[in-house]
């Protein structure tokens, strides 16, 4: 392995650390494990020529000295997660862990941030949140001359930067994809000798997001992966993948349904199978007349704008085309204004805007309130999740945040009409109730304000249903999941993409409903994962509910492209193609192919799985 310039032979010695075992167990082999690991070092000599006579100097080091380090190492851990998994992460420790080791958990968040370094030392595990990392170093990050550089300062950052971890584990890892973000910049301020980057989805959108990830745990960018390199060819060119694998597997430690011990295959996860259906189906007549005009609006502020305003105008308009296909009650009658989130990389369609200029889905920004202190309050204040300068509750939130309540009560107030996405759902749920009566079901979306309009359409068809979403406190979150699991009261829950898009366990449920595709496949992955993970033990049925010729169709075409690529990484422990990014270029030319559509009367349902 590569090491960073600035830290040499720091990955090496992990690298060693990681054959000790084997080592300590079978010295007479030590020549073996010796030679593995001098192809690493000739390797690593392509990229830091100066470097490899340092690093045979460390392999060929006497071996008793070498026992000697191993034998009595601080084992402190230090876990960095997503604040919904703080007290899974504990409770797994605490259970799985025999209590007559002495193992010691520590919560680094909220209250319990204001400890010594010299008290942090003294635990086994400490765990903390991404954000309370970014918190922590708010004031820490000293601006250069130049305007773009930063100094760090521990003196002024949280005492869990002035500790040496002995291996530090990202959780959820992809959520510090973004190397421009404040808690991408935070992470890299911490000390540690091992370090791990755990996530299931490694790419999102774009090459720099496996790229950041490789450069966390200390190897540098490989010029395969930055060289002009196209999709096409990652794909379709037998040479090339098996070029990006030869170079990243090292790097890759993935978890499988099965694995070889001794020659002999043994099953680690039996996961019970998965079946995905496609449902489309055309529009009415009033949701073709609906969905045409909002096209032909955005058509013609295409020309009159001459691609001035960028890639977020025109997210917006395809957002009001996405929209359209759900229901016209979230879509009538709105302005065009939608950004993309710094928090979740999607387009917020309820979006807000700090006073340094940074733009976040209301959901996505008050869940971070929440999330910075503990218990069921909101933080006064937050360091911005992209730039870290403070922010304040009230300026960015000056009108109170509804309560879906509130919002269904005044959508009630309406008179009721079922679009045709409604009726799709609706028909899913009595097929399920008819041939499987014990089954439960999770419905996502990603628009907040179509599951207010779903809660609406199942109060009148006397459908009981559950919900979580973003503006729900950590109490009342936590109190519907484990009445959904533990209960058969309710057999139906409404999600939001915000809310459940890590660590959320809802196994109770076998049957999924994926009522408006999304750009980012990795993140519609997420979600179906909170039910088919381990602890399910029926079948899963994933259905997807498209509205045939509209922008969703090609939203859908769109991810399964992505897909495609990310399966190539996880194959081939590679990466995927940077100009995979939706450009504005390329958004522009999925505008002007959209088709006006055509209504039901003339067109016909159809099923794929």
């Amino acid at each position: 392995m590569c090491s960073r310039i600035n830290q040499p032979g720091r990955d090496l010695k992990s690298l060693i650390d990681e054959v000790e075992n084997v080592m300590r167990g079978e010295r007479k082999r030590f020549g073996d494990v010796s030679d593995e690991i001098e192809k690493w070092i000739n390797f690593a000599a392509k990229f830091h020529p100066t470097y490899s006579k340092r690093a045979l100097a460390f392999l060929r080091d006497d071996e008793k000295r070498t026992f000697e380090r191993i034998e009595s190492p601080e084992l402190r851990t230090l876990v960095v997660l997503p604040a919904a998994l703080l007290l899974q992460w504990k409770s797994e420790i605490e259970t799985k862990i025999s209590p007559k080791r002495g193992i010691r958990v520590f919560i680094y968040h909220g209250d319990n941030k204001y400890v010594s370094a010299t008290e942090l030392e003294t635990y086994d595990f400490v765990l903390t949140t991404y954000d309370t990392l970014a918190h922590s170093t708010s004031g820490a990050f000293i601006p250069g001359d130049d305007g773009r550089s930063f100094a760090f300062s521990r003196k002024l950052a949280g005492p869990i930067f002035s500790v040496m971890w002995k291996r530090i584990i990202l959780d959820e890892a992809h959520m510090v994809r973004h190397s421009k973000t404040h808690r991408w910049r935070a992470i890299q301020e911490l000390r540690g000798v091992h370090k791990w980057a755990v996530t299931a989805t490694p790419v999102h959108n774009s090459l720099d997001d496996l790229q950041n990830l490789l450069f966390f745990v200390g190897l540098p960018k490989l010029p395969l992966l930055y060289n002009n390199v196209s999709g096409e060819d990652i794909l379709n060119n037998r040479a090339i993948q098996t070029s990006i694998a030869r170079a990243l597997q090292p790097a890759f430690l993935r978890r499988g349904p099965v694995m070889k011990r001794n020659d002999k295959v043994e099953v680690l996860v039996k996961l019970p199978p998965k079946t995905e259906e496609i449902i489309k189906e055309p529009f009415t007549v009033r949701e073709s007349q609906l969905y045409n005009s909002v096209l032909a609006k955005s058509r013609s502020a295409l020309a009159s704008s001459e691609h001035k305003e960028g890639t977020f105008h025109i997210f917006a308009m395809m957002t009001r085309l996405r929209q359209a296909c759900c229901h016209p009650w979230i879509s009538e009658g709105k302005a065009v204004k939608v950004c993309v989130c710094e928090i979740c990389g999607c387009e917020a369609a309820a979006s807000t805007t700090s006073k340094c200029g940074h733009t976040f889905c209301s959901e996505c920004l008050l869940l971070k309130f929440r999330e910075a202190v503990d218990g069921d309050e909101i933080a006064a204040k937050l360091p911005c999740p992209t730039c870290g300068s403070t922010i304040s509750y009230n300026s960015v939130f000056k009108k109170r945040v509804l309560s879906s309540a509130e919002r269904i009560a005044g959508y009630k107030k309406k008179e009721f009409e079922l679009s045709t996405k409604l009726k799709m759902i609706l028909r899913v749920l009595n097929d399920v109730n008819k041939n499987n009566p014990g089954d439960k079901t999770i419905i996502f979306s990603q628009f907040t304000s179509f599951l207010d309009v779903i809660s609406v359409a199942l109060d009148r068809y006397h459908i009981d249903h559950a919900r979580i979403d973003g503006t729900m406190t950590l109490t009342q979150r936590n109190t519907t999941i484990r009445s959904f699991q533990t209960t058969d009261t309710v057999k139906v829950i409404l999600a939001s993409k915000t809310a459940t898009g890590v660590g959320l366990n809802l196994t109770a449920a076998n049957h999924v409903i994926v009522v408006d595709p999304w750009w980012n496949p990795a993140i519609e992955e997420q979600a179906v994962h909170r039910c088919y993970r381990i602890g399910q033990t029926k079948p899963v049925y994933v259905t997807r509910l498209i509205v045939s010729d509209t922008i969703e169709q090609y939203c859908f075409d769109i991810c399964q492209k992505k897909k495609e690529f990310g399966d190539a990484i996880l194959k081939a422990a590679t990466s995927n193609d940077g100009s995979t990014k939706v450009a504005a270029s390329r958004l522009q030319q999925l505008i002007s192919r959209l088709t006006f559509v055509k209504s039901k009367e003339k067109a016909g349902a159809s099923k794929d799985k």
